[in-house]
């Protein structure tokens, strides 16, 4: 689910739908915060889409901040790993951290120069659940979606062509080698 349904009564109640839905067939749940803005003007449609906890939440650094009103990374992480089984709080050039069963996984991120950040967020976690649904650790999923989002942080636009593509799983998978 997108943190964007939230901004609307008719995108909110399909969130509400696909989520009950979702449950009900034993699909896993995960969505993003999707923006600050959301936080400060959507917040209860936010905490229904979230309800009693999601299987993953992708958020940044900022939007993690001004949802728990604190710039204490511990707090943050406290309090988020209350909100999903797994959530992945990502941190710009310092990466992600994984909270999950109570551990906190430092990730860290592509070495790169940071162009445009419009659509990082929405490669890391499709990155992320990629690696996922292809059987690897959520370690390993944050090391790809790390290195997808600063592909498109390196870049003018979010898309990335096949090509880049290609050479991201490549490295993936030399990575998951050893």
């Amino acid at each position: 689910m997108e943190g964007y349904l939230a901004a609307s009564p008719t995108g909110l109640q399909a969130a509400l739908q696909g989520r009950q839905i979702a449950r009900e067939a034993g699909v896993a749940l995960a969505t993003t915060l999707s923006d600050v803005s959301m936080i400060n003007f959507c917040r209860p449609g936010l905490d229904a889409i979230i309800g009693q906890g999601l299987d993953y939440l992708f958020c940044n650094e900022e939007e993690a901040q001004v949802w728990c009103g604190s710039q204490d990374l511990q707090l943050i992480c406290q309090q988020f790993s209350q909100l999903a089984r797994t959530v992945c709080l990502t941190r710009g050039a310092q990466g992600c951290v994984v909270l999950e069963g109570g551990q906190q996984t430092a990730v860290p991120a592509a070495s790169v120069k940071a162009l445009d950040t419009n659509g990082a967020g929405d490669m890391f976690a499709g990155a992320f659940l990629y690696a996922v649904t292809h059987g690897h650790s959520h370690t390993q999923a944050a090391w790809l979606a790390n290195q997808a989002a600063g592909r498109v942080v390196s870049q003018y636009g979010n898309r990335l062509t096949p090509e880049t593509m290609g050479g991201i799983k490549t490295r993936f998978e030399k990575y998951v080698a050893g």
